[in-house]
């Protein structure tokens, strides 16, 4: 009986110790697939630097049409953030914009500006 014991034994361990790996590699692997789509939710599409030329450029032309400082700053603080990301589009990464993964469109975003700010310069 011992030994039958003990082959029911071994036969538990081995069941054990198989499922314990393929635990651990599911683990590493879904925690690799949360890791990756992680990274893609919460990287930032637009670079700051080139959301700055942007509201830049805006801001000059704003300038120009109302002839008042802090009234452009106002607008470009409502409606800056929605035009940038209606105007960027997803493309292969290295492919875009600063060797990024998306590409700006600037006319469509002074053309957004324009058109929920009311500057017509």
């Amino acid at each position: 009986m011992s030994r039958q014991n003990a082959e029911n034994e071994h036969a538990n361990n081995s069941l054990k110790s198989k499922l314990s790996f393929f635990a651990v590699i599911a683990v590493i692997v879904a925690g690799t697939a949360f890791w990756y789509l992680l990274t893609l939710w919460a990287s930032e599409p637009v670079g700051p630097e080139i959301a700055k030329k942007m509201a830049e450029d805006f801001e000059h032309e704003c300038f120009l049409d109302l002839q008042d400082e802090e009234q452009c700053r106002k607008l470009i603080g409502q409606n800056h953030r929605d035009c940038l990301f209606d105007n960027i589009e997803k493309v292969e990464p290295g492919m875009g914009d600063n060797g990024g993964n998306v590409v700006h469109d600037r006319d469509g975003y002074l053309t957004c500006m324009r058109e929920k700010t009311g500057v017509s310069y």
